[in-house]
């Protein structure tokens, strides 16, 4: 899909007979660029014998025709739910770091659910050949904490142990013993800190 040149004209300030003003340019490049649909976008000055023509060379981006979710089969994470986390629209350009941001938001959804294994992946084959970006996870399993032991812990009782870490068991409906890496890591830290 060819972007019109009309599209890039309604976004930028600099007119012809005014003044060169570089920060209008500067405004002007970040408002085509920021369309998103389009790779790269350079301004070039060429002067002339009546003043300075500003040239905006852009690359079009491929462009978004639809998307979608595959592989959140157990129901625990509605689709709806990850659909709202996607700010890719179609008719935008495809950017990979935008992708790989919404990736990771799932991926964190998924973890706050007890999927701390779960990884979300793209389908990059229909991605490359028909324009559609289709986020495919991999659940994995939905894990809760049921029990914490400190295994070898003689000098204090587990009690006091266990108000030294943020990982607690899972209560029904009360609280949902989530198993979070980042967590872990600061329990062994308070643990090791608390001994020392």
């Amino acid at each position: 899909v060819t972007v019109p040149t009309t599209l890039i004209q309604n976004v930028i300030r600099s007119r012809v007979g005014q003044p060169l003003d570089p920060i209008t340019v500067s405004e002007d490049y970040q408002a085509i660029y920021g369309l998103r649909k389009f790779a790269n976008v350079v301004a070039r000055l060429e002067p002339t014998e009546t003043g300075v023509v500003i040239v905006y060379v852009v690359t079009e981006q491929r462009t978004v025709r639809s998307v979608g979710v595959r592989g959140n089969d157990s129901g625990k994470v509605p689709t709806d739910s990850i659909m709202e986390l996607i700010e890719i629209r179609p008719g935008q350009g495809i950017d990979n770091y935008r992708i790989a941001l919404v990736r990771r938001s799932i991926e964190q959804l998924y973890q706050s659910k007890n999927f701390p294994y779960a990884r979300v992946a793209i389908d990059n084959e229909a991605l490359s050949e028909r324009g559609e970006l289709i986020f495919v996870v991999t659940e994995g399993p939905n894990v809760v904490i049921r029990n914490i032991d400190f295994v070898g812990a003689k000098s204090f009782p587990e009690g006091e142990l266990k108000k030294k870490v943020q990982s607690k068991v899972h209560i029904f409906l009360i609280r949902p013993g989530t198993l979070n890496e980042e967590t872990l890591d600061y329990d062994v830290g308070a643990l090791k800190q608390f001994y020392q």
